[in-house]
């Protein structure tokens, strides 16, 4: 029997969100630590027309992971994992790792 278990990349990600983020409102959220050079200055011209920042992973009541960013006038937007996995690949792979070594490093319970 093989004893490796499956899940998905987001539902991963939303699991470590809501066992290390912190309860806002009706969801988790998490401030992950992601490089400058990925976190800072995120191109969304095509979609918003502007250059942002990223600000954190949050699991809403409906337990997908959304994605928060400011951009240079201190408006916050979402997007859902899904479209950064698609419009932005860098941040999704940098999202995706960051979590994984957080859960490859977490001290036994």
């Amino acid at each position: 029997m093989d004893n490796n278990i499956t899940i998905g990349i987001e539902k991963l990600i939303a699991m470590f969100i809501v066992a290390k983020g912190m309860q806002i409102g009706e969801g988790f959220t998490y401030f992950p630590k992601l490089p400058k050079p990925i976190a800072d200055g995120i191109d969304f011209q095509t979609s918003c027309g502007c250059l942002a920042k990223f600000l954190s992973l949050r699991v809403n009541s409906k337990m997908e992971v959304e994605c928060w960013f400011i951009d240079s006038d201190g408006d916050t937007f979402s997007y859902s994992l899904k479209e950064i996995k698609r419009s932005q690949p860098i941040l999704f792979v940098s999202i995706f790792t960051h979590v994984y070594d957080m859960i490859e490093n977490m001290e036994d319970c």
